[in-house]
């Protein structure tokens, strides 16, 4: 039976021309089928494979390792920016929560009528008790841009920085009967009166968050004789 030649398959278009003759005969004039041409076959399949990349292609790897190298750079700036932001946030918090503290714990702690105003803040007597055994006067004043609190008197006292990016404090004061004043007022004797509690707004600037104002009211100790006026 003759078997029909198709010109599509690859042995067909491998086969150089004049080659049925040798692929037959195996190059001696016998005949020897088709073992002679299915090896030629094979072997330019093998060549085939090892094909390499082509330019093209090496440059677009290259450029799309850069784009993922930029975005990976930028995501892991972002990341540090945002913990700068937030360990800044955290820290001004805590100051904050220190300074109201310790404040408050003062003024809970003062002798009574000792609190009076200064230029630029409060002055009073801190009561005696524990390692403060002869008590002792605590002032707190804002000195540029920033509230102190000073701890003896003249030179010889002591500042300790509560809040920094301060750009005002206003002290208020309560007076049974009168209500809030801005100003501790005199008796008819011309004695300042005792105030029933004392409230500060503290306004923090923009530069460094949390911004807007702080407020914080502390009662003051009450008069340890029965029926002492206020």
């Amino acid at each position: 039976m003759c078997r029909r030649f198709d010109p599509r398959t690859p042995s067909a278009r491998l086969r150089p021309p004049g080659s049925a003759s040798l692929a037959q005969s195996g190059g001696n004039g016998k005949p020897s089928g088709h073992r002679g041409y299915y090896i030629a076959a094979a072997a330019s399949t093998e060549r085939g494979h090892e094909t390499g990349f082509t330019l093209i292609e090496v440059v677009i790897s290259l450029a799309l390792f850069a784009l993922i190298s930029v975005a990976g750079l930028a995501l892991v700036d972002a990341i540090v920016r945002v913990d700068e932001r937030t360990a800044g946030r955290l820290e001004r918090l805590g100051q904050l929560h220190r300074a109201m503290y310790v404040l408050s714990r003062d003024l809970e702690q003062s002798s009574v009528g000792s609190v009076e105003e200064i230029a630029d803040g409060v002055r009073f007597e801190r009561q005696p008790g524990g390692l403060d055994e002869a008590g002792r006067a605590i002032s707190y004043a804002l000195r540029g841009g920033s509230l102190f609190r000073i701890v003896g008197e003249g030179a010889a006292g002591t500042s300790q920085l509560l809040v920094s990016g301060v750009s005002s404090a206003r002290w208020s004061f309560f007076l049974v009967g009168r209500g809030w004043e801005n100003d501790i007022p005199a008796d008819e004797r011309s004695q300042p009166l005792r105030p029933a509690a004392i409230a500060v707004e503290i306004m923090l600037d923009g530069a460094a968050a949390p911004s807007g104002s702080l407020r914080r009211v502390v009662e003051l100790p009450l008069p340890s004789l029965p029926g002492q006026p206020l």
